[in-house]
């Protein structure tokens, strides 16, 4: 769903006419509960990537490639986040492509992070990996 929604909201970002505020406004509405969706990433790397890590440690490698794409994905979140503010404010061409290009980074990351093929559920799964945490 997130990948679907950040097409459909790249598509209308290109689209929407600068004078347009109140469509600019609906964009960014849409955006920012968009990136609601996406907090997860930070919840993860404060909480569960370091226990995972303590945890399963011959799963280390798997947990360092997940957190670099979370680190990506937080940059390109912030950034959309950041020009969406930008180009409401003060819509312009430059504004425009400043939002395009952070959605479409973003977009990518999401898109790598689901197609990575050794994933941290099947660390998460696996209950004998994890140490009696009472």
């Amino acid at each position: 769903m997130v990948r679907r929604d950040l097409g459909r909201l790249l598509t209308a970002a290109g689209q929407v006419r600068r004078g347009d505020a109140r469509c600019i406004a609906a964009l960014h509405e849409h955006h920012t509960r968009l990136l609601y969706g996406l907090h997860q990433h930070a919840c993860e790397d404060e909480l569960l990537w370091p226990r995972l890590r303590d945890r399963a440690l011959e799963a280390s490698e798997t947990l360092a490639a997940v957190e670099a794409g979370h680190r990506a994905c937080n940059r390109w979140i912030q950034e959309s986040a950041d020009a969406f503010r930008s180009f409401g404010l003060a819509p312009s061409a430059p504004g425009r492509q400043r939002q395009t290009t952070a959605l479409w980074s973003l977009a990518d990351m999401v898109e790598r992070a689901r197609c990575r093929p050794s994933r941290p559920s099947s660390v998460i799964a696996r209950p004998s990996m994890w140490k009696d945490s009472r």
